[in-house]
């Protein structure tokens, strides 16, 4: 087993091997000073902040600088950065399945993958981390939602008009002054119904400047966009920001929906957050549903959105596409069996 020492030593001989391999390239030189650009402005914008607010300094205090990382933490940031030289990144689409007397495909969401050529597929929990700290999620987050509107909007063009789009929403980009109106701008570029765009924030959000991201959350969803919170009963203060965020939908975590069969701890808590959501007119999403029993329980008790590997994995934009013309025949039989066996 490799020491520690010889793991950073191999890492760092890799970065250098891919920075050798970018030298002379115009297209990855001009990526690379783009995301320099985006982090340098990242830091200015915090930094002003941070005076206006006296010097408070809390927020910004989960954010460090490059020069202040963990060699680890260091390394990521330098693959990330080769990364987008690369254009190594890819988003997969997971279908949200509506189901009353019948299932359809509503909505879609993407989710960043990264199958990098020389470490094979690395998962978002491995490289988020280090994205935000740096302030490179906000390029990438930017390419995520750009790219997927482009994408539903060609699905929507092909016949499937009411497919919804979600995408994931770190934190760090609800704290940037002008996130709005990016937000605003790639959708006129990409022609994209701010109806039809729902974006998804976790618990995290609570930590930062709370008046600020409710005051931007409210902003989109004055423009028609959907907000959703996701991992929705994780915590006990889940309950507060669904109350003081403005969302109309809420996720609930798969840890739920997992052992929902055996734990009646765990129904007992999906069928009070279905209660809860019901009294507030907010939608519910049921994440993790990768068997017929779960979908059965979880429509008895009142849930109409289904999310998981039941309907399909996450899967590129090319496998997708065919799930849009109605899922498997087989799964379908079988599903909507179960669903009339479990109507009220």
């Amino acid at each position: 087993m490799e020491t520690r020492d010889k793991r950073k030593s191999s890492q760092l001989r890799y970065i250098q091997e891919l920075e050798d391999r970018l030298q002379g390239g115009e297209r990855a030189e001009l990526e690379l000073e783009y995301c320099k650009k985006q982090v340098a402005e990242f830091w200015r914008a915090r930094d002003g902040r941070k005076e206006r607010a006296g010097g408070n300094g809390r927020a910004a205090s989960r954010y460090l600088p490059d020069n202040r990382f963990a060699d680890r933490e260091r390394a990521w940031v330098e693959r990330i950065k080769l990364a987008l030289a690369r254009e190594e990144f890819k988003i997969y689409y997971q279908p949200i399945v509506q189901g009353e007397e019948k299932l359809e495909i509503t909505w879609v969401e993407a989710l960043l993958h990264w199958p990098s050529p020389d470490l094979g597929m690395i998962y978002p929990d491995k490289f988020i981390p280090a994205a935000e700290k740096s302030g490179l999620i906000l390029p990438l987050g930017e390419w995520v939602l750009s790219t997927a509107c482009a994408q539903v909007r060609d699905w929507q063009r092909a016949g499937h008009c009411r497919l919804k789009l979600a995408v994931n929403v770190s934190p760090l980009e609800l704290e940037q002054e002008d996130f709005v109106a990016r937000v605003e701008r790639i959708l006129a570029e990409r022609d994209f119904d701010p109806q039809k765009l729902i974006l998804e924030v976790t618990e995290s959000v609570a930590v930062g400047d709370f008046a600020f991201l409710a005051e931007n959350l409210s902003a989109l969803r004055e423009m028609g966009i959907g907000i959703a919170l996701d991992d929705i009963g994780t915590r006990c203060s889940s309950l507060e920001w669904v109350k003081k965020l403005p969302a109309n939908i809420l996720k609930i975590d798969p840890a739920f929906v997992l052992d929902i069969e055996e734990d009646a701890g765990s129904k007992a808590i999906v069928a009070a957050l279905l209660d809860m959501a019901a009294a507030l007119g907010l939608e519910v999403v049921a994440e993790g549903v990768a068997s017929s029993r779960k979908l059965e329980l979880l429509h008895k008790l009142g849930c109409r959105f289904f999310q998981g590997n039941l309907f399909s994995p996450p899967v590129p934009a090319g496998d997708f596409a065919p799930l849009l013309g109605g899922l498997p025949p087989a799964d379908i039989k079988g599903i909507l069996a179960v669903m009339r066996s479990g109507r009220k």
